[in-house]
C-alpha cells in the first residue's frame, strides 16, 4: 500500500518562480450603461401602490373609536395617601370574595366615593371609602344587574328552622 501524498498548497522557496518581466496587457471590460440611482428624497419614489395590502398578506383592521361625552359609569380615583391605599385594598378584597361566591364570574361593583373614620397615630382622621351599592355584569355587551345570592346559596348549606 502506498501513501497518498497531499500536494503543498504553499510552494517552498525553491519552487517559487521569478516574476514575469513582460508587461501584461489589460483588456477593459465592456461597461453597460446603468440607470442613475433613484433620488431618496423625491416624494414620488416614496409612494406605495394601493395594492400593498394584498402584497403584504395581512387583513385590513377596522377600528371603531367612540367620540362623544364620556359615560358617568366609568370614573377613576387617584390619590397617593395611605388612607386611599386602605380603601382600595378593602374594595379589592370585597370584589375577590363576591366573585368567588358567584363561581368566578366577572362581576363588577357599583360604588360611591364617601369617607370613613380612620384611627392614626395622630388621632382620628377621615379616609376615602367605597361602599358597594350593587353589582353589575356584562352579558352580550349589555350591563346587567347581578341578583344577590340567597343566604342558603351564600353559605352553601340549608339549615331548616
Amino acid at each position: 500500500m502506498t501513501a497518498n501524498k497531499i500536494p503543498n498548497v504553499v510552494p517552498d522557496a525553491t519552487e517559487r518562480q521569478a516574476p514575469a518581466t513582460e508587461p501584461q496587457t489589460v483588456v477593459p471590460e465592456t461597461t453597460v450603461p446603468q440607470a442613475p440611482a433613484p433620488d431618496p428624497f423625491n416624494p414620488t419614489n416614496l409612494r406605495l401602490s394601493q395594492s400593498f395590502v394584498e402584497t403584504a398578506g395581512v387583513k385590513k383592521l377596522l377600528t371603531t373609536v367612540r367620540v362623544g361625552k364620556p359615560s358617568p359609569l366609568i370614573v377613576t380615583f387617584s390619590n397617593n395617601a395611605a388612607g386611599s391605599a386602605v380603601a382600595i385594598k378593602e374594595l379589592e378584597h370585597r370584589i375577590r370574595w363576591k366573585r368567588a361566591l358567584h363561581g368566578g364570574q366577572e362581576i363588577y361593583p357599583l360604588t360611591k366615593l364617601t369617607d370613613a373614620p380612620w384611627k392614626t397615630g395622630f388621632g382620628m382622621r377621615r379616609r376615602p371609602d367605597f361602599p358597594i351599592l350593587g353589582w353589575r355584569q356584562f352579558i352580550d355587551g349589555q350591563l346587567r344587574i347581578v341578583e344577590p345570592l340567597s343566604l342558603e346559596a351564600e353559605l352553601g348549606d340549608s339549615v331548616p328552622f
